[in-house]
């Protein structure tokens, strides 16, 4: 933290000002409705911080909904972080974040992992950071001055860590009330860098002042006309109604650069949105599509997913069928085992597009429907899917022989990742073991997800059964593109 208390007090009135004045008015707005999720987020939760709870407010419960929620003591903090520096250091490389700081502005709960003092918050916040830096030299941005825009930044953490990895030249958010005035004036402080408040009356701004943090609320969205190298979303696409996320992604094609990159970060059937393809818009092509962290911050959590869009003329995009088969996949923990199918585009070979049409019938709450989508081609294509699907088939029957033979030839065929846990704990059911003893990965799942060692001592399977019936339901041959 660089700046002075009087200047962080002058921040979070400059922030509070620009809430009174258009708060009410965002709220009517397509783009400023607040969603049922974070109605009872901020329901729970303290909001608005004055300048004395602003400088401890991570102690607080002000980022709750924001992945820093409290534990509920020092104890229970030190396990949360524990945990999540288990789950998150699959994704990253520790001696990667260790070249990050975090700021003690708001009090963090910091505790030691790998050899550097962090929150559990910072791991999260890293594995977005990490990706979003490596997609930006992987496709050729980084190396200038960034103009960044991003939908739903919480309290800052992730673009602080953004400031330390790239060149940014304005980094502007657009945000409901309730968290814009915590990121704008915690970025403002930590980077010491001014404050362009958007106005809703202010007419459209086509540039942004080099150096600042900008803040708007969604009701300003209209305004800005400026163009951004990068336009990034974490985990808020999928909390709101369609409705809002169409405003969104056509804001999105008019304001993109010619070579930027949307970069979201989210999910399906949660709110508006019901199917991946649903995030496409008009003249944005999806060029990567991939499960966004190695392992999932809970062992049932609906997977989120990077999807990478750009506008470069003569690039090709992912197939919409394509996308909510993949999508759908991924909530069974799929990830690298599906690069048959995340590196086809538009025109894909043959074989990856047959399979994909077999695939798409699996999800449906028929057994029959699904038996006859474990086509040859797939079993030939991606062995290790394969046998996993017919495994989790299996298991939600009540097959119980068949689930075991499945998931065994399955990692046999060299499962991996998350789908690789997944499978192992539905043998350690059907096997009546209390280990993990297929799972032979430097990974302590056990701890990482405590709810693991409940289900496998008592043998008690119907979680799985209960995700599985939710993930097939969606019936996806029947939609129409």
């Amino acid at each position: 933290m660089t700046q002075s208390l009087s200047s962080l007090e002058a921040a979070i009135s400059q922030v509070r000002d620009l809430i009174e004045a258009d708060g009410a008015n965002s709220a009517k707005t397509v783009f400023g409705r607040t969603s049922s999720f974070w109605g009872r987020i901020f329901d729970k939760r303290s909001n608005f911080p004055d300048v004395n709870q602003f400088v401890g407010f991570r102690r607080a419960d002000f980022g709750h909904g924001m992945a820093d929620e409290r534990q509920g003591g020092a104890d229970k903090e030190a396990a949360h972080a524990a945990r999540a520096f288990e789950i998150y250091r699959q994704s990253v490389d520790p001696r990667e974040v260790a070249q990050l700081d975090e700021s003690p502005l708001g009090a963090p709960y910091v505790f030691e992992h790998a050899g550097i003092v962090r929150s559990a918050a910072f791991w999260t916040n890293s594995v977005t950071a990490l990706r979003v830096g490596a997609l930006a030299r992987e496709l050729g941005l980084a190396g200038r001055p960034l103009r960044i825009l991003e939908i739903g930044a919480g309290w800052g953490l992730a673009a602080h860590l953004l400031h330390q990895l790239l060149d940014v030249e304005h980094y502007a958010i657009v945000d409901l009330p309730e968290n814009l005035c915590l990121s704008v004036p915690y970025l403002s402080a930590v980077l010491d860098r001014p404050i362009q408040a958007v106005e809703m009356g202010a007419g459209q701004i086509s540039t942004l002042r080099p150096g600042v943090i900008a803040g708007a609320l969604p009701g300003a969205v209209g305004n800005i006309k400026a163009q951004f190298d990068i336009v990034l979303n974490s985990f808020s696409l999928q909390e709101m109604d369609l409705e809002a996320v169409d405003a969104y992604t056509d804001w999105i094609d008019r304001t993109l650069s010619p070579d930027g990159l949307f970069l979201s970060f989210n999910s399906h059937g949660k709110a508006g949105v019901r199917m991946p393809s649903q995030y496409l818009s008009k003249s944005l092509s999806l060029q990567q599509m991939r499960m966004f962290r190695r392992y999932p911050a809970g062992l049932f959590n609906t997977i989120p997913y990077e999807m990478v869009f750009t506008r470069s003329a003569g690039k090709a995009g992912m197939e919409s069928r394509l996308m909510d088969c993949l999508g759908c996949l991924m909530q069974f923990g799929l990830d690298e085992d599906l690069s048959p199918l995340q590196s086809a585009i538009e025109k894909p070979e043959s074989d990856v597009k047959g399979a994909t049409e077999d695939l798409t019938g699996f999800f449906s709450p028929d057994p029959s429907a699904r038996r006859r989508a474990l086509t040859p081609r797939v079993e030939q294509l991606m062995p290790g899917v394969f046998h996993y699907l017919d495994g989790l088939d299996g298991f939600a029957l009540g097959d119980n022989s068949r689930a075991i033979r499945a998931f065994d030839a399955a990692l046999g065929n060299g499962l991996a990742g998350f789908a690789k846990l997944r499978a192992c704990i539905q043998l350690a059911i059907l096997r009546r073991r209390q280990t993990l003893d297929e799972f032979h990965e430097d990974f302590d799942a056990v701890f990482a997800y405590p709810e693991l060692k409940t289900m496998i001592d008592s043998r008690d399977g119907t979680l799985f059964k209960t995700r599985f019936a939710s993930i097939v339901s969606v019936d996806l041959p029947q939609l129409q593109h």
